[in-house]
């Protein structure tokens, strides 16, 4: 539940109800960077660990509509 996944997955849904293709290279990326990411592999190691994963904020605060 890192801010990067929530963020990411927000912003797929959004394109998806816009209208953008499943296949399409934006979507593909915003997948990627979540499975290829710093916040994924700490989502790992804290399970493996049986700890509270201890995410990192990257990004800026902005209020949601």
């Amino acid at each position: 539940m890192s801010q990067r996944s929530i963020r990411g997955a927000k912003r797929i849904v959004e394109a998806i109800a816009a209208g953008l293709s499943l296949d399409s290279a934006a979507l593909r990326a915003e997948v990627e960077d979540a499975a290829l990411g710093e916040d994924f592999r700490e989502g790992r190691a804290a399970f493996a660990a049986k700890r509270p994963p201890r995410f990192a904020f990257r990004g800026v605060a902005t209020p949601s509509a």
